[in-house]
């Protein structure tokens, strides 16, 4: 996991950002920090959700 990934948006974005280290070992941990993230994006009428995963790991 030694890798850099850049992208850029036009106009009025909101971006946030989650890191899940061990959704391996425990998912569901991850829960409260997602409703949280969702939450906080709610007022926004321009949401996007991107998912950034090494596949080779069989953590998706």
């Amino acid at each position: 996991m030694n890798s850099i990934i850049a992208m850029s948006f036009e106009g009025d974005v909101l971006a946030k950002s989650l890191v899940m280290t061990e959704i391996d070992k425990a998912p569901i941990k991850y829960l409260p920090k997602i409703r949280e993230t969702i939450t906080s994006l709610n007022n926004n009428r321009n949401n996007i959700a991107i998912e950034l995963m090494c596949g080779n790991t069989g953590k998706e």
